[in-house]
């Protein structure tokens, strides 16, 4: 069976997936995986920004991260995100430094006692300042009745105690509400018990510089050890393969690109997009200058009806659209001249056949109308100069094979090595490509059989089963003439990557 390696003087040292990878032949017909979830980086008027929020819907980002406010992108961004059919996206939310929480601190029943606790809206800005804060008495003597409201969120709290060595101590009943929207800080421990009444939280901020004014800094992020935040926040997080930003220009997806490339992340990878106005010109020369078959550039920018400002429209960064195609695309689809949604009403710029040659001849996925179809993307490619790597789908397809076949050896890797483990990991990796294949995701135009699976002494000889290591070679077809992807998988702790 013929191999091609790329230049072994290339190679990168890495540790996960625990695969070598090589490709061989154009392709061109090749159609990706469909299991990918996407990162986004955005604003919003309330949530954390150390949590990563996992959002499947427009109800779940109303809940969490709130509802939508003029000049915070994230909103509109994801609510075009499910409108286009997204599947999930996991958020970070980014602030200015000059946000605060609401709060308001319960004063003591009796005169001179001071102030008993006090309740803070768990993130930051001026949602907070609707949160109400009832305390009433309670049904037995020296406790108290205490119920958080924020719209149609309700905590209520029965009969609690503002003395510690009461087991229905009012800071261990509510620290122990994993579903809370606020915080409880105790001033007095000792029973005091706090003035009955309804009481607004008071103080939350959006900043000074909210909107369109936030540094780009905030969307990058910052790494202090595990204190991280932006893009960053993000190298904690391990479903997500497509990372988006609400916000694109030069900074932010030098950042994107950087994440995305660094290993321990793989085989994650960036959709981005250029500053509103960006000529044609400019944009191809920006993408000659990347070689990435991690990254994918759309242009240019699509303009959506604004719902809640009724007459304006609203210019939204196209990679929502394409990273909700690209969560929910079955394994044997491209992105390649998907219709759009009724939502997108034009484009920032309407394309030229020879603007859209020249964009798509230098891997730019434009963006155009046509007559009876709407608005479609007209190409899939990364930046990669590789014309193995160079589409999209090609990508998918190989880091979903990647993480399938690593993670059926992995029940194998603490057994013995020897012939009869051989066998095992060949049959759970020819039930894995049988499925596939019967799917009619993988195959061959001659209808032959569009998997080969290699692991005997030729290539397990025995200075490789002594060094405790296990080789596999699994040849795959995809759906196309001699579209093939090559995928040694290895048992060593540590792997030298090739093309990876």
């Amino acid at each position: 069976m013929p191999v091609i390696r790329e230049s072994q003087s290339n190679s990168i040292q890495y540790s996960l997936p625990e695969v070598y990878i090589v490709e061989r032949e154009p392709a061109a017909s090749i159609r990706g995986a469909s299991t990918n979830i996407a990162g986004l980086v955005c604003q919003a008027t309330r949530g954390k920004t150390d949590t990563i929020y996992e959002v499947g819907s427009m109800e779940e980002f109303s809940r969490v991260l709130g509802n939508y406010k003029d000049g915070l992108d994230g909103y509109l961004y994801a609510k075009n995100f499910f409108d286009t059919n997204g599947g999930v996206l996991h958020i970070v939310r980014v602030t200015s430094t000059g946000t605060t929480s609401a709060s308001y601190t319960a004063s003591g029943a009796g005169a001179g006692s001071g102030g008993v606790f006090s309740i803070t809206a768990d993130s930051v800005g001026t949602w907070g300042n609707d949160i109400v804060l009832s305390i009433a008495t309670g049904s037995t003597t020296g406790l108290i009745n205490v119920s958080i409201r924020n719209g149609k969120e309700l905590r209520a709290y029965d009969n609690v105690s503002t003395s510690s060595s009461n087991s229905r101590y009012i800071e261990t009943i509510i620290n122990e509400d994993s579903t809370r929207f606020f915080d409880i800080t105790m001033i007095l421990s000792n029973g005091t018990l706090p003035t009955a009444g309804n009481f607004s939280l008071v103080g939350g901020s959006n900043g000074t510089t909210t909107g369109s004014a936030l540094a780009d800094d905030a969307y990058v992020g910052v790494e202090n050890g595990s204190d991280r935040t932006g893009i960053q926040k993000f190298k904690e997080d391990d479903e997500i393969l497509i990372l988006l930003s609400a916000r694109n220009n030069d900074t932010i997806n030098a950042a994107m690109i950087t994440h995305v490339n660094d290993l321990s992340l793989s085989p994650r990878r960036a959709i981005i997009a250029y500053t509103a106005g960006t000529s044609v010109t400019n944009a191809i020369s920006y993408a000659q200058n990347q070689d990435d078959d991690k990254v994918k550039i759309i242009y240019p920018r699509l303009t959506v009806r604004n719902p809640f400002t009724k007459q304006n429209d609203e210019d939204v960064n196209p990679t929502s659209f394409a990273g909700a195609m690209e969560t929910l695309l079955p394994y044997n689809r491209s992105v390649s001249q998907v219709k759009l949604p009724a939502t997108v009403i034009g484009v920032e710029k309407i394309l030229t056949n020879t603007e859209m040659v020249s964009l798509t001849k230098n891997q730019i996925n434009p963006i155009f109308k046509k007559k009876g179809r709407g608005f479609i993307f007209g190409s899939d490619y990364t930046t990669s100069k590789n014309p193995l790597l160079s589409e999209s789908a090609w990508r998918r397809a190989k880091d979903y094979l990647a993480i399938s076949f690593e993670t059926s050896i992995q029940p194998y890797k603490s057994k013995d090595i020897d012939p009869e483990l051989w066998t095992e990991v060949r049959n759970a990796l020819t039930s894995f490509l049988d499925g596939e294949a019967s799917a009619k995701r993988i195959g061959k135009s001659d209808g032959s059989t569009p998997y080969s699976v290699k692991i005997d002494s030729d290539n397990n000889p025995q200075s490789v089963v002594q060094s405790n290591r296990m080789i596999i070679e699994v040849e795959v077809s995809l759906k196309g003439l001699a579209n093939t992807i090559i995928i040694y998988l290895d048992s060593a702790p540590d792997k030298t990557i090739v093309n990876a």
